[in-house]
């Protein structure tokens, strides 16, 4: 039972990331039909960093925020750009208390609608509530459609949330 929950947690986060890839690429694939807007020189880039432990950098032996403050360091060497990293990620946070501090936090929204570049992780949680509200799962058949009605659940989350912060800035990539 243990391998086979292991085996659906991979194939549905595969699942998940291949689904955004392929959304991804579909529009990446767009935009490159568009005309190109000249190309400036930049010289300050506002990163905005949102989500789950992932994003606040818990376990960061080194102290760099992790994995945004990693990003800032190696834009500031490879382009000679000044950053400026404004970190929301919160341990433990689901896709929906992530939307919940966007919706009430000022500071949060400010910086989202000043950002040049958007970076988030969510699902962990979310995949670990599903998980832990499923444990006592009579089944394969009872576990496999718990995970896909989450799989489902946490798609309109996450799209409710990119939603809202297009609604901040309509311009920054997101990096998810």
């Amino acid at each position: 039972m243990r391998k086979f929950a292991i085996s659906l947690i991979t194939i549905l986060l595969i699942g998940i990331g291949a689904f955004y890839g392929i959304k991804t690429w579909e529009n990446q694939k767009n935009d490159l039909n568009q005309p190109r807007k000249s190309v400036q020189k930049v010289s300050h880039i506002n990163l905005v960093a949102l989500g789950d432990s992932l994003t606040e950098g818990v376990g960061d032996e080194k102290n760099m925020k992790g994995y945004s403050g990693r990003i800032a360091k190696k834009i500031r060497a490879q382009y000679n750009v000044s950053v400026t990293v404004s970190n929301f990620g919160k341990a433990g946070d689901r896709s929906d208390q992530i939307q919940k501090r966007l919706d009430t936090q000022q500071k949060f929204q400010k910086r989202l609608q000043k950002a040049n570049v958007i970076v988030m992780t969510s699902g962990g949680n979310d995949l670990q509530q599903l998980l832990l509200k499923n444990v006592l799962a009579t089944s394969p058949k009872t576990l496999s459609a718990a995970v896909k009605a989450g799989q489902q659940s946490y798609q309109q989350k996450l799209s409710a949330l990119i939603k809202d912060i297009r609604s901040y800035n309509s311009d920054a990539p997101i990096f998810i």
